[in-house]
């Protein structure tokens, strides 16, 4: 009886099959190969912000404006199935997307010469973190840590402040909107701090996130996104 429930759990924990065609999976990830093949990689990006470009380069409004961050890496691009995967982890409470998402993210960091010293999610204000139950951002960072072998924090910067949702605001909106939203509780001196969030859309969390932890001491601020939105508001 208990062997029987020990792999029931174990069905639970980790999918036997795919999320999107039902077929079998590997290595404990919720896609199979396949429709893992099929997700949309970006290929030609800013060199800074990760957004879409039809050649390489820098886009113009980065060129107008370095923004805080030194570079941000998406994995892929949001849009179906990727932005229903991304729904799934943060509102269905389906974890084990964030391993997949982890693995996605992988072979961006492992292909950096610049290595990171830590990595820290974006952070979820406490009071949206007690509705919610969890932060997605974290558990994709802390499995991302797992596997990689840098060290995590998810302590090292907080939401000192609660702000309305980003979704359905514009980038100056967005911008106003994060004002003064973080707060930096440890040591940056001198680091490289890798942030990982799982949506990149204008870059205003991103944005606010490196300027925090630039004037705390850090060196160098780059972005890890699960995935990038093509459409900048």
């Amino acid at each position: 009886m208990v062997y029987k429930l020990g792999r029931h759990a174990l069905r639970f924990l980790l999918p036997t099959s795919c999320l999107l065609c039902r077929r079998a999976t590997r290595h404990g990830l919720c896609l199979c190969p396949g429709c893992i093949g099929d997700l949309p990689v970006p290929l030609i990006t800013c060199n800074i912000c990760a957004l879409p470009l039809g050649s390489p380069g820098t886009c113009g409004r980065c060129l107008a404006r370095h923004p805080d961050y030194d570079g941000i890496q998406a994995a892929l691009l949001y849009q179906p199935p990727v932005s229903q995967l991304v729904q799934r982890l943060k509102y269905s409470h389906r974890i084990h997307v964030a391993h997949l998402f982890a693995s996605l993210l992988l072979p961006l960091l492992t292909s950096r010469e610049d290595v990171p010293d830590v990595l820290v999610p974006v952070p979820l204000h406490s009071g949206r973190m007690r509705r919610r139950g969890f932060n997605q951002a974290w558990e994709i960072t802390r499995r991302l840590s797992r596997l990689c072998g840098i060290p995590a924090d998810p302590k090292l910067l907080t939401r000192s402040r609660s702000t309305p949702a980003q979704t359905g605001l514009s980038a100056s909106q967005r911008q106003r909107n994060l004002r003064d939203a973080f707060c930096v509780n440890g040591e940056t001196v001198k680091l490289h701090i890798a942030v990982i969030d799982d949506v990149m859309t204008t870059g205003s969390t991103l944005q606010a996130i490196a300027g925090t932890l630039k004037r705390s001491g850090a060196t160098r601020v780059t972005g890890l996104v699960v995935a990038r939105a093509v459409k900048q508001l």
